[in-house]
């Protein structure tokens, strides 16, 4: 009974972790339409609760962050964080959907994207622009774009997390399973 109760103390403090962490969203990123490996991740970090899936205005959330950064075979390419939008926070909306986040809003800046992003070593990222498809990204490497004619060096999709469960939520899953494996080799033992 005491092994029942620690697993199942186990399993509440992983849900009670899970839950705690709500003032953080993920989004992955893909190069050009291949699903099957991300090249990056963004994090986007705030303070308090959110009131389920909608489109947010960037300033309605408290101490707002950003990182973006990308697979290492992208050696060129720098870390990406709130200090580089370039973009008025106020023209900023941002789609959560579950875990998730992706700009949405008004077109504007050079590349004219829902969000866009120059990093201290003169990197250039931009989140959804007007004429690819929405929730695309944009990366020009060691350039900034001065029109919508330059070729990006990357580009592809970003959205929704993968399969891999949060730590905490591994955590739950794998203490789910050890309950059960030894409710079964008790019951077994019983009979």
């Amino acid at each position: 009974m005491r092994f029942i109760k620690t697993c199942l103390a186990l399993v509440a403090a992983a849900l009670t972790s899970t839950l705690a962490s709500a003032g953080t969203l993920q989004s992955l990123f893909y190069f050009q339409d291949d699903l099957s490996e991300p090249v990056g991740m963004g994090t986007m970090n705030f303070d308090g609760e959110l009131g389920g899936d909608a489109i947010y205005a960037a300033t309605s959330f408290t101490n707002l962050t950003f990182d973006f950064v990308f697979h290492p075979f992208f050696t060129e390419l720098g870390l990406f964080t709130e200090a580089d939008l370039v973009n008025d926070l106020s023209d900023v909306s941002i789609y959560v959907i579950g875990e998730t986040f992706q700009f949405t809003g008004a077109p504007s800046g050079v590349y004219n994207a829902s969000a866009e992003f120059i990093n201290g070593e003169g990197d250039y990222l931009a989140f959804s622009p007007s004429f690819v498809p929405q929730f695309a990204y944009v990366v020009f490497i060691d350039e900034v774009p001065t029109s919508q004619e330059d070729e990006p060096d990357i580009t592809g999709v970003y959205g929704a997390i993968s399969a891999i469960p949060e730590p905490a939520t591994a955590a739950t899953l794998i203490g789910a399973t050890a309950l059960g494996a030894s409710l079964l080799r008790r019951r077994r033992n019983v009979a």
